[in-house]
């Protein structure tokens, strides 16, 4: 009896290993399944996982598509894209590096696989076309090219070249004889690279930096235009569209080059660089300080570079006058003579940048001496003001001179430090919650109405 009972537990002993690391298959793939959302870039895709497939598990999380654990053989977890927008579609490991890729030449129809080994996987589409290129290796990088040109480089830098001398190039296209020149090339802190060769969308080639040798670059940049509007974060528009356009015509600026009329963390970055680059500002938050938000200064500097050289002057009955990023127009609280805060100076700092409604032309209160005390010259600037985009009609209206609700917002009007509510990423129809910021600023209008009942009340008494 004992031998059995030791025979049964060696048995169990060598079964529960294997027990142990069996797979287990909780997701099948009955139909295509469609996966909304996806990000890449500045947008998102569809992307579509193939009937059949098997896994552990799959997750849509904020835009980012993983797969735990995939099938293999006939089960193998595929995805398809049937968006043309979509030049490939790229899986990577838990650590970030790509482990398959393949190129969306049929949309709908081409797919990738997911390696069925175990882990966790994530799956995203590719926005970089590839010239010239038929398949694309695990990286994303060229694997196979069109006739009359051939694969340079290796893993994710591998692009599909001309023969030195001529081929396959454009019309208009510059070439070098000299094949042993390195390719010119920036290297980004975040890994990007960015080859100064590649095609622009204009067909022309760019060309900068070689070794010994400077050449002036070709690069695509778009008609004169002139920047009227307050642009930042989540905003959609045309607007947003040409700032691109002009961002990417400076590689270091702008690398990726997407000119898709959203205004999305890319774009951000890149505004940044700019501001950066042209001495605008270098820190902080677009609402503290306007980093990374096209407000006055950095439109100014926009139309001084691209607007057909020199200031442009746009004609437009209440244009805003030129204010720094760094001067808030958002105030929450009532100013009126006697009053003393910092609130006043950067009042009379915005009141100063335009001639019309400047608190003084030279001394106490001029442009560099604003002071935080609201005295008459301070009052009679903001009369001027009130007068001249109509927060008032008369000099006998309440709150003549006084920094009232209405002449807040008239503030934050001209000089753009509040701009509309821009829709959300999400596709979802939720409404948007209100922010901290919204609800301090509400809290300090109620705040500001009782201030201005008790002055009327103050008034009332005097009759």
């Amino acid at each position: 009896m004992s031998k059995l009972c030791n025979s049964i537990i060696i048995s169990l002993c060598l079964l529960l290993p294997g027990l142990s690391l069996a797979a287990t298959t909780d997701f099948v793939a009955g139909s295509d399944v469609t996966v909304a959302d996806v990000t890449y870039g500045e947008t998102t895709a569809s992307l579509t996982i193939v009937s059949g497939a098997n896994a552990a598990s799959w997750k849509h999380d904020g835009g980012t598509f993983t797969v735990t654990n995939p099938g293999s053989g006939a089960t193998a977890f595929k995805i398809t894209c049937s968006s043309s927008a979509v030049y490939g579609l790229k899986v990577s490991n838990s650590s970030g590096t790509a482990v398959a890729c393949e190129k969306n030449n049929t949309p709908g129809t081409s797919y990738v696989t997911v390696p069925s080994a175990a882990g966790t996987y994530t799956i995203a589409p590719v926005s970089t076309n590839l010239s010239n290129s038929t398949l694309y290796n695990n990286s994303c990088g060229a694997a196979a090219c069109s006739s009359g040109y051939s694969v340079s480089g290796t893993g994710a830098t591998a692009t599909c070249v001309a023969p030195a001398g001529g081929g396959g190039g454009s019309p208009g296209s510059v070439s070098f004889s000299n094949s042993s020149i390195p390719r010119a090339q920036t290297i980004y802190p975040d890994g990007t690279i960015v080859y100064h060769d590649e095609e622009t969308t204009a067909g022309t080639v760019a060309i900068a930096e070689q070794q010994e040798t400077t050449i002036a670059p070709t690069l695509a940049v778009p008609s004169a235009f002139v920047f009227t509007k307050i642009l930042k974060k989540r905003m959609e528009n045309d607007e947003v569209k040409k700032l691109q356009e002009f961002l990417a015509s400076d590689p270091s600026i702008y690398p990726e080059g997407l000119a898709t009329g959203y205004y999305g963390t890319l774009t951000e970055k890149a505004v940044r660089r700019f501001q950066v680059k042209h001495g605008i500002v270098s820190s902080g938050t677009p609402e503290s300080t306007g980093y990374g938000l096209v407000g006055p200064s950095t439109r100014a500097k926009l139309n001084e570079i691209f607007g057909g050289g020199g200031t442009v002057a746009v004609s437009m009955p209440t244009a805003a006058p030129a204010v720094s990023a760094e001067i808030s127009a958002a105030f929450s609280v009532g100013m009126g003579l006697g009053m003393s805060n910092s609130n006043i100076k950067r009042l009379q700092q915005l009141l100063n940048s335009d001639s019309d409604t400047a608190v003084a032309l030279s001394g106490v209160g001029s442009a560099g001496q604003e002071t935080e005390y609201y005295g008459s010259l301070t009052g009679e600037a903001v009369q001027k003001f009130q007068m001249k985009y109509g927060v008032v009609n008369s000099a006998s209206d309440v709150g003549y001179g006084y920094v009232g609700p209405k002449t807040r917002a008239k503030l934050n009007e001209i000089f753009g430090s509040v701009t509309p509510a821009a829709p959300a990423e999400s596709s979802s129809n939720a409404p948007i919650p209100a922010t901290p910021a919204d609800t301090s600023a509400l809290e300090a209008q109620i705040q500001s109405m009782i201030e201005q009942v008790q002055l009327l009340q103050t008034q009332l008494n005097a009759l």
